[in-house]
């Protein structure tokens, strides 16, 4: 997570164990530069918050601030 945040890359967070649960709640909801992706996530949902994610500039820009 550090990499990317210095890095100032939006993420797509897919939590299972140890501070991953704690990383997604920060970068989806307090830094605002991520989305949680759903653990029974299908193929076309996962493209699609890809192309979302692409294609938005907020959460780009809050991740180089």
């Amino acid at each position: 997570m550090t990499e990317t945040i210095c890095g100032g890359v939006p993420v797509i967070c897919w939590p299972f164990n140890a501070d991953q649960q704690t990383n997604c709640h920060y970068a989806c909801t307090r830094w605002e530069i991520g989305m949680e992706i759903n653990p029974n996530v299908k193929r076309d949902k996962v493209s699609s918050l890809v192309r979302e994610m692409m294609k938005g500039k907020q959460m780009r820009i809050k991740a180089q601030e």
